[in-house]
């Protein structure tokens, strides 16, 4: 059975750090087990460069939470940290998301211990589990065609036309389609 939905009702945790004035030296922020410190000369993994103002310095967090280009921003050795990626930021905010779909992430701790840095709370929120065999409705009948092909073939983007999880049915397969039709065909001649 395919639902289709407006919206998939999965989520990616998120939670976001919001700064008052630029951090100073030595002050932190961590993620999930993994500490930033910030620092005017990055010497060792997981320092980051401590900016002109809170806007760089957020940037630079931003690029070594990722394992973004990296011209000083953040120490050598950093490595892309593997539950989250930073997303969104702005002069004064830094959104953290969780990399997978679900509530695991909503446990995910958060902390700093920077003066004028707090997060929204002390975890990620807002991980939603997938249902699997969610169709994403797309704007005109025959995205949602292609969405539907997509996900009874597992073909696409998980997440993004169809729910996470969702399998390629293991008895049919979505053919060609148009922009009012679509043709299922067996996978085998013995399909009852």
């Amino acid at each position: 059975v395919y639902t289709m939905k407006t919206a998939l009702s999965e989520a990616k945790a998120t939670q976001t750090l919001t700064v008052t004035n630029n951090f100073a030296d030595g002050e932190t922020v961590t993620v999930e087990g993994q500490t930033y410190t910030f620092r005017a000369t990055p010497s060792r993994p997981y320092d980051v460069d401590l900016g002109v103002s809170a806007a760089v310095s957020l940037d630079n967090l931003k690029l070594a939470i990722n394992a973004g280009a990296n011209a000083g921003e953040y120490g050598v050795d950093t490595v892309a940290h593997p539950l989250v990626t930073a997303t969104t930021n702005t002069d004064t905010t830094q959104v953290v998301e969780a990399r997978s779909f679900g509530t695991t992430a909503n446990n995910y701790l958060v902390s700093e211990t920077g003066a004028n840095a707090s997060w929204g709370a002390a975890t990620l929120a807002g991980g939603v589990n997938p249902v699997a065999n969610e169709v994403l409705i797309g704007a005109d009948a025959a995205t949602s065609l292609d969405n539907i092909k997509s996900a009874v073939n597992d073909t696409g983007t998980e997440g993004t036309h169809y729910s996470t999880g969702t399998q390629a049915h293991p008895q049919v397969t979505a053919d060609a389609n148009a922009p009012t039709t679509q043709v299922f065909t067996a996978r085998d001649f013995a399909v009852t």
